[in-house]
């Protein structure tokens, strides 16, 4: 791969992480004010993922499907919402590294709420999980930029 191939990947996994970052904000705020999202903001990319998964190999498709079933179990137990299930699993599908994240940010969140709370903490997750997305972006796109980690 020559630079001009690196480059161009790179502007296109940049791409795709903003428009992700900015889907996920959009869920966020949602969330926050109402404890809901839209289907229509969670269908789309939960169907897209799906399709994206498949083209892209079996393990694509295993990890997605790993995490649609793991919380489909969770949203039955009521350990999550509906909205929930099918953003982590179009992050498992798209971007491996903001689901990750994802998950760590709603973890050290959801710490925080039941050490407050006590007993179930039950907070809207999705902003954690763009909070996560975030910080895996400016640590994947933004820091290797001024670090000299592109040259």
């Amino acid at each position: 791969m020559d630079v001009l191939d690196a480059v161009q990947l790179w502007l296109t996994w940049l791409v795709n992480g903003f428009l992700g970052l900015l889907w996920l904000a959009v869920c966020a705020r949602q969330d926050l004010r109402s404890r809901q999202v839209s289907n229509c903001l969670t269908i789309p990319p939960l169907a897209g993922g799906l399709l994206y998964a498949a083209a892209q190999g079996w393990e694509a498709l295993l990890r997605t499907t790993l995490v649609l079933l793991t919380a489909a179990v969770l949203f039955h137990l009521g350990g999550m919402g509906g909205a929930d299930v099918k953003i982590l699993t179009a992050l498992a599908a798209f971007s491996p590294l903001f689901l990750l994240a994802a998950l760590l940010a709603q973890g050290a969140a959801g710490l925080v709420v039941w050490r407050r709370q006590g007993g179930r903490a039950l907070f809207p997750a999705v902003p954690a999980y763009a909070a996560g997305a975030g910080l895996s972006f400016v640590i994947q796109f933004v820091l290797p930029f001024f670090t000299g980690g592109l040259s």
